[in-house]
Order: structure tokens, then C-alpha cells, then sequence
């Protein structure tokens, strides 16, 4: 169960409505919270799990529970890129300015 005691129960909702909800859920959340959805088992969970990590989310635990699965998701924590240079600060290119200036 997630931490944070986020539970959907998603038992005979049909695809896609449950990818939907799930993913609704997981963007309001901040990154990193886990949600548990405890959806159909069979195919469509699995389905669904594969669905999941394509559209960027971590799936962190597939569990069997009766004739559902608990699928245990988050929403990856986005990284901050690193502003990029407008000089290539190669050996090469270091040594070519190098000798432009003499």
C-alpha cells in the first residue's frame, strides 16, 4: 500500500477509463508519491502496467490481490537540465582557440 495511503479502486472499470484515472491521479499528485490502483487482473492489468511505464511513470509493484492486481505507480521526478553551452569546451576545441589568439 502507498505511504500516503492514495488508494483508487478500479475493479470493472473498462480500458481506457482506467489508464485515464490513473494518470489524472498521478498529475495532480507531486513527483514521487505513489499511488496504489487496484485495477482488473489478467491481460488488462498487465496492459495497463506496460501503458504505465511507456507514458513515463514508474511502476513500482505489480501485486496479485484475489482477482485484481495492485499496481503500485508514481510520477517520475523531473530533473532540472543543465543550461548548455554555446562553446564546445572539447580538448581539441580548447587547443584550436588556443591557437586562434596567438
Amino acid at each position: 500500500m502507498a505511504a500516503g495511503g492514495n488508494t483508487l479502486n478500479l475493479v470493472g472499470t473498462p480500458c481506457p477509463m482506467n489508464f485515464v484515472q490513473i494518470k489524472a491521479t498521478l498529475d495532480r499528485s507531486e513527483p514521487g508519491v505513489p499511488l496504489d490502483a487496484l485495477v482488473d487482473s489478467g491481460p488488462v492489468g498487465q496492459d495497463l502496467a506496460d501503458s504505465l511505464r511507456m507514458g513515463g511513470y514508474d511502476v513500482l509493484n505489480v501485486e496479485e490481490k484475489g482477482n485484481a492486481l495492485m499496481l503500485t505507480v508514481r510520477k517520475r521526478k523531473v530533473l532540472k537540465a543543465r543550461p548548455v553551452s554555446r562553446r564546445n569546451d572539447t580538448p581539441c576545441e580548447k587547443k584550436a582557440r588556443g591557437r586562434r589568439r596567438r
